[in-house]
């Protein structure tokens, strides 16, 4: 079992929480964008129906 003192498991520990980090703001990022996309084709949508 590991320990925190252990040097191999925090490395471990850091790179996983780095992955995690960088995983989560690259999802944000993509679904901002995507929600960005879909509210600029609705106001076209909408305006070329005027």
């Amino acid at each position: 079992m590991s320990t925190w003192t252990e040097p191999f498991f925090i490395q471990s520990l850091i790179i996983c929480l780095l992955g995690l980090s960088i995983s989560y703001w690259w999802l944000s990022n993509k679904i901002k964008s995507k929600l960005r996309e879909v509210e600029e084709r609705q106001l076209k949508s909408r305006e070329s129906k005027k």
